[in-house]
């Protein structure tokens, strides 16, 4: 390819640029591509933007698998709760005004709730039939542990009546 010292040539920055498209790129390769667009012309730097654009809207290069539908909200819900945090910790010390601090809280809060609600909404669908499954398996050891407390209080009634004919013996 090229060494560190060297510029690249215009075909070594095509080439570079496409494998960066399909991130196959470690971070010195980038580095030196990043140093070489941005002291490029601009005419081979909208060459190299034309180039990646098609390689990233190919449709052959494009994954078919899709992400469940959960993941967008989970990732929303997880931000909305570090944005929620780092409100909280930059919090001011001292408030002038009662309205002005719930405001902005609400807001974040109800957005944070709807986050939240989506997920959970849309959890079970996730699922499918895992957490019928599972319900079932709880709705048995359920039914298993009043069994067993049932027989250990039958055993103890009728260790007490027989402690009780010893003693009276």
């Amino acid at each position: 390819m090229m060494n560190g010292s060297e510029e690249p040539t215009r075909d070594e920055m095509l080439e570079l640029a496409m494998l960066e498209a399909m991130g196959q790129l470690d971070e010195v390769e980038e580095a030196r591509l990043d140093r070489a667009f941005r002291a490029a012309s601009p005419s081979l730097q909208d060459e190299i933007r034309a180039l990646q654009l098609r390689i990233a809207t190919d449709p052959a290069l494009r994954s078919t698998e899709q992400p469940p539908a959960s993941l967008r909200l989970r990732t929303l819900a997880r931000v909305a709760h570090a944005i929620e945090e780092d409100a909280a910790a930059a919090a001011p010390i001292a408030m002038i005004g009662q309205g002005s601090r719930e405001r902005g809280v609400d807001s974040t809060a109800r957005s944070v709730e709807s986050l939240h609600a989506d997920v959970r909404r849309l959890a079970p669908a996730a699922n499918g039939g895992v957490s019928a499954i599972w319900r079932v398996a709880a709705l048995l050891a359920f039914a298993a542990l009043a069994v067993t407390l049932y027989f250990n209080a039958q055993t103890a009634a009728m260790s007490r009546s027989l402690v009780f004919a010893l003693q009276n013996q």
